[in-house]
């Protein structure tokens, strides 16, 4: 605990989602080879050809920094 907060608060609200993507990386990769893919709930929401698309696409639905 840090002054009231707890270690867990200061880590990153994208940790799970990045653990679920190292656990199901191959996976992954083998279905959206060289796609774009976008995480939330620990599943795939969408998958796109640019960054630029994904994050323009996803951000109509969800805020940055939450996939």
């Amino acid at each position: 605990s840090v002054r009231g907060r707890t270690v867990e608060s200061r880590e990153s609200p994208l940790k799970r989602e990045f653990v679920w993507y190292i656990a199901h990386q191959d996976e992954i990769v083998k279905q959206y080879d060289g796609r774009y893919v976008v995480i939330k709930d620990c599943k795939v929401i969408g998958a796109y050809n640019d960054q630029s698309s994904a994050i323009a696409e996803t951000t109509k639905t969800y805020p940055l920094g939450t996939f």
